[in-house]
């Protein structure tokens, strides 16, 4: 039996078919890293903990690091992590929920040796809760150039899309 986070695995499925393009547009994507190209094309859009209810703590975060110049090749976490998450973003219907758990299982332990763990730890302890109890979001699921923040024009399209796609 999944965990009740796995009702929100089809707003994610959603949410991970918004392409880069889509964002940033087909002509001008000047925030694309120097380095692995390719794994800024994958949306780390996030976590949501097994434990994890409606109504529950939301983390919003703006986008994922791993974009900076000294990034030549995969981490031994991007390593274990990008594969499910494109696994994810490729699965048919009948297996979103079970590709969605592994992905979140992986990201959510993945992440607790990140240094935005140094800023994640504090803020969970300050709402009394868990990595497994919340669901952590980046509004923009990608990758930029040096780790840059992405251009509002950017960061709106995002807005109005995860509006769209997640349930209130």
């Amino acid at each position: 039996m999944l965990p009740p986070s796995s009702s929100l695995a089809p707003a994610f499925h959603r949410a991970s078919r918004i392409t880069r393009a889509a964002l940033y547009g087909t002509q001008n994507d000047s925030q694309l890293p120097l380095n692995l190209q390719s794994d800024a094309r994958v949306p780390f859009l996030g976590f949501c903990g097994p434990g994890y209810r409606k109504g529950g703590v939301v983390l919003l975060a703006i986008n994922p690091g791993g974009g900076g110049d000294a990034y030549s090749s995969r981490t031994p976490q991007d390593s274990k992590l990008i594969p499910l998450i494109e696994t994810f973003v490729a699965a048919t219907p009948s297996v979103v929920p079970s590709a969605f758990e592994r992905m979140c299982a992986s990201y959510s332990a993945q992440a607790q040796t990140w240094n935005l763990w140094r800023i994640m730890l504090p803020t969970l302890e300050a709402c009394q809760s868990t990595a497994d109890h919340v669901c952590y979001l980046n509004l923009f699921p990608y990758r930029t150039a040096k780790d840059a923040r992405p251009s509002a024009r950017a960061l709106n399209v995002a807005w109005l899309a995860a509006c769209r796609t997640f349930p209130q």
